[in-house]
């Protein structure tokens, strides 16, 4: 069976694996044969962001490709941030790749999709994916359901960019005598410089919120350590994911959903995961959030093997005429 390519796109990072045997657990996190990183995109809902995704994409591709000897590659399937916001580069990403990568198909979906395939192996249920953003994807009953996820300035409540912007501003205030004193504004001095200089900083990055989330696990840090303001800040971003998990489950019709929680926020540890449990939980004591079974990566595979999934309509899929060599 030739082989499967897949790629988790996301505002921070992208990751891409290749899998020679992927008629083995496919709903798994099975050990790829190759792998490569690179850096992330804006997401192709923002400006350039398509342009950027397509760089991004065709050079990892590239790399696995000629390192694993140029195999034939039954599906490349990629999920990509900013995906259910952008329809219309969906379809133009999905046909500039299927013209540059030799694959029998091509499968372009949002990153959240993959989050949530991998999380839970394809099965109905609310995935929230907490990273630089923040966004909650149910698949259900109701079909479809998407609580936040509308980036940095609209959205993205209780994220890693979330969290570290609410940082960087307690330290300013502290710094200005506007707020109370924390020991955030000398890790922020520490971590980027003379606060004088903060603004103009994030003025001239490309991607903001990935440099304010730089700055989330120094916050947690530091809430663990029992800085009051801090930790204040973990109480509110758990609030603020609580809200959209419970939301999203009202809305997807399901009795007592299964709830994975996956991304890069499940690194800041007990400081976050607690309040959040306990918040979604005083409310709706049934509900539990659950470490997701498998990656964003073990999602785009399994979109790349299966057709049948509950995502399967939410997905771009096109068939190319590259022949499927063994």
């Amino acid at each position: 069976m030739p082989a499967v390519l897949a790629v988790d796109l996301g505002k921070s990072g992208c990751r891409a694996a290749l899998w020679l045997a992927p008629d083995q657990d496919p709903a798994g996190d099975a050990t790829p044969a190759r792998s490569a990183d690179g850096p992330g995109a804006p997401g192709l809902a923002a400006d350039g962001g398509l342009a950027a995704a397509e760089q991004v994409i065709i050079s990892v591709c590239n790399e696995i490709l000629a390192g694993a000897g140029h195999p034939a590659v039954g599906a490349l399937c990629v999920g990509a941030a900013g995906a259910l916001a952008a329809p219309d580069a969906v379809r133009t990403l999905a046909g500039w790749l299927s013209a540059r990568i030799p694959t029998g198909e091509v499968v372009v979906c949002s990153d959240a999709l993959t989050g949530h395939a991998g999380a839970l192996g394809g099965r109905p249920g609310l995935v929230l994916t907490a990273g630089t953003g923040a966004v909650v994807v149910g698949l259900g009953p109701a079909g479809l359901v998407q609580v936040d996820g509308w980036g940095p300035l609209l959205g993205d409540a209780g994220s890693g960019g979330w969290i570290g912007i609410a940082g960087l501003r307690a330290a300013l205030r502290a710094y200005d005598g506007r707020g109370p004193r924390t020991a955030l504004e000398q890790a922020a001095a520490d971590q980027y410089g003379e606060l004088t200089g903060l603004a103009g900083q994030f003025g001239s990055r490309a991607n903001p919120a990935r440099t304010a989330a730089a700055f989330a696990p120094t916050v947690a840090k530091l809430a663990e350590s029992g800085d009051p303001v801090a930790a204040q800040i973990l109480r509110d971003a758990a609030s603020e994911l609580a809200e959209s998990v419970l939301t999203a489950a009202r809305r997807l019709g399901l009795s007592q959903p299964e709830i994975a929680i996956t991304g890069g926020l499940v690194e800041l540890g007990p400081a976050l995961l607690t309040p959040l449990q306990q918040r979604v939980q005083a409310t709706d004591p049934a509900l539990r959030l659950q470490p997701a079974a498998g990656s964003a990566l073990a999602g785009a595979r399994l979109f790349a093997l299966r057709a049948d999934t509950v995502a399967e309509p939410y997905l771009h899929r096109i068939r190319t005429a590259a022949p499927a060599k063994e």
